[in-house]
Formats: C-alpha cells, sequence, structure tokens
C-alpha cells in the first residue's frame, strides 16, 4: 500500500550573508504558510515559517517553491535556509539542511 509522506520543513537563520526577508515574499504566500505579515520586516526565520511538504507515493521528493517580490531596490544575494524537523520544528540531529539563494537581476 502507498502512502503520502509529511515531513515537517523549518526556515533556519543563514548562517552567512544576508537573509531573504519578510518584504522580499509574495505576501499572500507568506500568510499561507506562516499565518504572518511582511510589516514589520524581519528575517524570513523570525517569521514562524514551518510547513509540512507531502512526499506523493511514488515520489523521492518535492519542489517548494517560495515566490519573490519583484522590486527596484539594489540588495546583495539573500538566501534562506531550510532544514527537515520533529514535529515540534526542531531540526533533526544529523538533519539535511539546504540553502536557496537569490540573485538579484541588473
Amino acid at each position: 500500500m502507498a502512502v503520502n509522506i509529511w515531513q515537517p520543513v523549518r526556515v533556519l537563520p543563514v548562517t552567512e550573508g544576508a537573509e531573504l526577508s519578510t518584504k522580499d515574499v509574495d505576501p499572500q504566500w507568506l500568510m499561507d504558510w506562516s499565518g504572518d505579515v511582511p510589516d514589520p520586516e524581519r528575517p524570513l526565520s523570525d517569521a514562524n515559517l514551518w510547513v509540512w511538504l507531502n512526499i506523493p507515493p511514488g515520489s523521492s521528493g518535492v519542489d517548494f517553491v517560495v515566490p519573490i517580490v519583484r522590486d527596484q531596490v539594489a540588495e546583495p544575494t539573500e538566501s534562506m535556509r531550510l532544514a527537515l524537523t520533529d514535529d515540534n520544528a526542531e531540526p533533526l540531529p544529523d538533519g539535511t539542511v539546504l540553502t536557496g539563494t537569490v540573485l538579484d537581476e541588473p
């Protein structure tokens, strides 16, 4: 019998460089995934962003899309870190941590 796998994932603070902020992502996406609003602007890791990803039967992974807001502000390269967690949003010991990077377009 095939079953869905539900895996909690949490945004962690970046370890170097600039972190994506609550103003860098689509406001509705932020509300949908965290129940939070963009203002006041703060790092995504401070926005209670903790999601459950559904991995369908027969799949070995899933895409997690973060819609970025285009603006006219020149910004440095920004990143976000995602960690697999337990059911209490605590990162798994020796668990995988992924980093996604956004480059500002000229």
